[in-house]
């Protein structure tokens, strides 16, 4: 009866201590497997997520297809507090920092001829984005070409000839004007005008701007004498 007695003692502290560790596991331990399994899934998440995960890619303002100044001005949008990195025909050029509204704006030195320039951005844990879309600028200081076929300078008109015609070449697609008068070109550069005259001295002033902003001009005086 005694071993009987002791094996039920033994018997009824196993069941008390199960319970009571089924007590702490589900109040205590469930919490705690929780928060362990969450911190492996913040160490896995942090470790697996690439750099462009939370930085955007910056995006750059339009620029103007062509430019006669060396020196040139970025503009865009990015995240705020971002190191903006600019780079232009594959090097670094410049760099800025985006304002609280996400703005940054930094200028560069143009190469004479093309540069494709695009923008990365930079935490301060020196992740980077993606680059932005390039953008193509054309650094140019030659004067377009221009040449006027007629009339020629001095030339005197008579009678019925109350128009002259005023042809000549330039470089495609500048913009021509005679005397502030937008003038059309053909595909190749050549421009034809009539020209009202009136009697007397008439001063014909023809100006050739290229998409750089240079300037060619030319003039010449003609008479109308009735």
């Amino acid at each position: 009866q005694k071993r009987e007695r002791d094996a039920g003692k033994k018997l009824l502290l196993s069941i008390i201590g199960a319970i009571v560790f089924f007590i702490f596991f589900f109040t205590f331990g469930v919490s705690l497997l929780a928060k362990f399994a969450e911190s492996l899934s913040f160490l896995s998440r942090d470790k697996d997520e690439g750099p462009t995960a939370t930085i955007f890619t910056p995006r750059l303002d339009n620029i103007p297809e062509a430019t006669n100044e060396a020196q040139f001005k970025i503009t865009g949008f990015s995240q705020s507090g971002y190191e903006i990195q600019i780079v232009s025909n594959g090097r670094q050029k410049g760099q800025a920092l985006t304002g609280g509204d996400g703005r940054f704006e930094a200028s560069i030195n143009l190469e004479i001829g093309s540069n494709t320039i695009s923008v990365i951005a930079k935490d301060a844990k020196g992740n980077a984005s993606l680059a932005s879309d390039q953008l193509g600028v054309t650094f140019d200081t030659s004067a377009p070409h221009l040449t006027i076929f007629e009339p020629t300078a001095g030339q005197t008109f008579h009678g019925d000839q109350k128009s002259a015609k005023i042809s000549g070449q330039t470089e495609p697609l500048a913009t021509l004007t005679v005397n502030d008068i937008f003038v059309p070109l053909d595909q190749s550069g050549g421009f034809n005008y009539n020209f009202s005259l009136s009697q007397g001295d008439s001063d014909i002033n023809v100006v050739s701007t290229d998409k750089a902003g240079n300037k060619t001009a030319n003039s010449l005086k003609i008479t109308y004498s009735p």
